[in-house]
């Protein structure tokens, strides 16, 4: 690899949010799905999430690095869980939301066909339509 491709390879890494790239590079930079292992040079198909899992071990997606140190899996597993639970929160508020939405429009719904009915009388009952 040149000093140029270490580079790019670097500056694209710290861009990146995901603490799994301190661990992790692309051989090729045009391709995200192709990730390889640091510690073992293991390459993975799957984005960073499945080597994340490679690094973690317990997936059933993914096999488990044998040289990935203790610390560095502890960090990989709070940082996955940490945005499980931000997604979850995530889906909850729009579904809450959602709700709220329905509720709404469901109430505008039934004022506007109340407010729409009208009364017709004949000799003996009245119906409204």
């Amino acid at each position: 690899m040149t000093s140029i491709q270490s580079n790019s390879i670097d500056s694209l890494m710290t861009t990146k949010k995901d603490p799994a790239w301190k661990y992790n590079y692309l051989k090729d930079l045009k391709d995200l799905n192709v990730v390889t292992c640091m510690f073992y040079d293991k390459t993975t198909k799957g984005g960073i999430f499945r080597a994340k899992q490679y690094l973690v071990e317990n997936f059933k997606n993914a096999v488990t690095c044998k040289k990935c140190p203790l610390e560095v899996k502890e960090e990989l597993l709070a940082y996955m869980n940490e945005k499980k639970m931000q997604k979850n929160e995530s889906y909850e508020n729009l579904l809450e939301d959602n709700v709220e939405h329905i509720r709404d429009e469901k109430e505008d719904y039934s004022m506007s066909i109340n407010s729409s009915k009208k009364k017709v009388y004949d000799k003996k009952r009245s119906y409204e339509y």
